[in-house]
């Protein structure tokens, strides 16, 4: 038996092979090891539940960032905002600090994928 088998993490398993070897009269079969490959599953984008917000001054809203594709590895993401001084951001949670209009990032740990939204505040 050859190939290559791909899982999630990093075992071996024993199995018999095709051809047997023969002990005395017995037929016995030959057991051999393979290693399972784990195969990463990367993230291929990243996106927000909405494109832009409109929120006066303390008001609030969550933003929900879908990695795709949903079973990649790494699920880790960080936010961030281009002007704390109009929103800021933690774990999605969008507050409107003062009037204006800032860019909420969320961004894959590794950098490579980004999605944007923005916010428009404006007095109460």
């Amino acid at each position: 038996m050859s190939g290559n088998l791909y899982g999630k993490g990093v075992s071996s398993v024993a199995y018999s092979t095709p051809t047997d070897s023969t002990i005395g009269n017995t037929s016995v079969p030959t057991m051999a090891k393979t290693i399972i490959i784990p195969r990463t599953i990367y993230v291929t984008g990243v996106t927000l539940n909405k494109a832009t917000l409109a929120k006066v001054v303390g008001g609030t809203e969550t933003l929900i960032a879908t990695i795709d594709p949903t079973n990649a590895d790494t699920q880790t993401i960080t936010w961030a905002s281009s002007d704390e001084l109009v929103a800021t951001v933690v774990d999605g949670l969008v507050t409107a600090i003062g009037v204006g209009e800032a860019t909420i990032t969320v961004m894959t740990t590794d950098g490579s994928k980004t999605a944007t939204c923005v916010v428009t505040v404006t007095a109460a």
